[in-house]
């Protein structure tokens, strides 16, 4: 994580490789590489009062060849996933004791040739009673897109068979 921080900005990077190699037997033998990197910048300012700005954007791609999850399009056990979003959020002291925000997200999901784009959006506030106690409430949307082994996975455990969900679409979470 890379950071910088001025009197009222703030930039954040972070990023990250993760590697996994299973050399199982019996046809389960599966292995990847997920990059994940994000930026990160915020903002505090004066605008009728306290008022921060978030925005950022992320993104992470994984690479898959296994055999487990050889239902693809190819048959061939080799898969990729892609997940890319950019985000702003506005958090806005209304009154001493009152905090509003609200933001959006934009979400885009791909494995394969399967993909899906849209925004969700939330809003929220915090209200201090009094010293350590705050009462909440927010409201937020998203949608789960169906992970490679989800879509492709072809294995058995004796007589039990598991077959991939082709059939699979995204879901409101």
């Amino acid at each position: 994580m890379l950071a910088t921080q001025g009197r009222k900005a703030r930039a954040i990077t972070k990023g990250r490789l993760y590697r996994q190699d299973f050399g199982n037997g019996n046809g389960q033998s599966n292995s990847n590489n997920a990059f994940f990197e994000e930026y990160q910048f915020q903002r505090k300012f004066n605008l009728f009062g306290e008022t921060n700005i978030t925005a950022g954007i992320s993104a992470q791609q994984v690479y898959s060849n296994a055999e487990l999850y050889v239902g693809g399009p190819n048959a061939d056990g080799l898969n990729t996933a892609s997940n890319y979003a950019g985000y702003l959020q506005v958090d806005k002291r209304i009154l001493e004791k009152l905090m509003l925000s609200a933001g959006v997200r934009y979400e885009r999901f791909q494995v394969n040739e399967d993909e899906q784009a849209e925004p969700v959006f939330r809003a929220g506030a915090t209200y201090h009673l009094f010293e350590g106690t705050y009462l909440r409430a927010s409201y937020g949307q998203g949608f789960r897109f169906p992970t490679i082994g989800e879509r492709y996975i072809i294995t058995s455990l004796g007589a039990l068979h598991i077959y991939p969900n082709r059939n699979w679409h995204r879901r409101p979470a």
